[in-house]
């Protein structure tokens, strides 16, 4: 068992440091064992091992680890007094995620009015916890809150909060914003993956701007880039612009679809093959039925 395991472990003198205690805690976190945890942490002053912030992040990973998130917010309102214990930026930045994944991501103001209070400054894990969490539960005013707080960090953000706050304005319906946003980060030079174009393709899709879902897609497809879409994404935009005369970009899609082993219907291959063959695309439709033999049959039902 391994809380019996432990506690032979804990009388031998080269192990009653905090490292240990740490790495114990933790064991018992993974394990679902949080009452061990909290009696290990309590415990270690009996042991002649002192406490710090070390010890106490353990204490509270490890009830995120068991998912007992309400010891959680216990341990970090009453132990830091009761410990002598100063909370810092991970501690915050572990609580964050705590109220994030117990669906009470409203909670995270308090903990920066916290951080503010004791002039603990966000980073960048700090704020895309806390974005996540609200997109998650689809709180969107609370992440616009949570945006304004981007302004302070500005140029020491990376791609991957950047990501996050493109998709939350996005989700929010402000696509123009999102693109501002690209369009900023492009100018700085910042190095942008799929998942940044990929945001601006759905968003422009939904609202049917053609000309800027052509536009992101093909940027996105010069760079080497594949989107990560579910299959009725890819055949609703294949769709979507085949009914707006853009076959070429069409078909594009549809490649990347095909790549990721997706099987399109007669409802979108028929208008497909049918386009690029109206426009000249000779070439394309010829390697669509390569890629795809069974249009053909499709098409000569449909001409019959």
């Amino acid at each position: 068992m391994l809380s019996s395991f432990i506690d032979e472990l804990k009388v031998l003198p080269n192990l009653r440091d905090e490292e240990f205690y740490c790495y114990s805690i933790t064991l018992y976190g993974h394990s679902k064992m949080m009452d061990r945890a909290i009696k290990a942490f309590v415990e270690m002053d009996k042991w002649g091992v002192k406490r710090s912030t070390k010890s106490l992040n353990a204490l509270l990973s490890a009830g995120n680890f068991a998912k007992k998130y309400f010891k959680v917010s216990r341990i970090f309102y009453e132990f830091p007094d009761k410990y002598g214990i100063k909370p810092d930026l991970d501690t915050y930045n572990i609580v964050i995620e705590s109220f994030v994944d117990s669906s009470k991501p409203e909670s995270v103001f308090g903990i920066f009015e916290e951080m503010d209070k004791n002039g603990v400054e966000p980073d960048e894990i700090t704020l895309n916890t806390a974005l996540s969490g609200f997109n998650r539960q689809q709180k969107y005013l609370d992440a616009e809150k949570v945006l304004k707080m981007f302004e302070k960090l500005g140029p020491q953000l990376g791609l991957h909060i950047y990501n996050n706050k493109i998709r939350t304005l996005c989700d929010m319906g402000k696509t123009m914003e999102a693109k501002a946003v690209f369009e900023e980060i492009s100018s700085r030079g910042m190095k942008l993956n799929g998942y940044t174009y990929q945001c601006l393709v759905f968003a422009y899709y939904m609202e049917e701007n053609v000309e800027e879902t052509r536009r992101f897609f093909n940027e996105m497809h010069e760079k080497g880039f594949v989107p990560d879409f579910r299959y009725s994404t890819y055949k609703k935009i294949v769709q979507f612009l085949c009914g707006s005369g853009d076959f070429e970009t069409a078909f594009k899609v549809f490649f990347c679809g095909l790549s990721e082993n997706y099987t399109f219907d007669g409802v979108t291959l028929l208008p497909l093959f049918e386009g690029l063959k109206s426009i000249g695309r000779v070439d394309l439709a010829d390697k669509l039925v390569v890629l795809v033999p069974y249009v053909v049959e499709l098409w000569k039902l449909g001409t019959k």
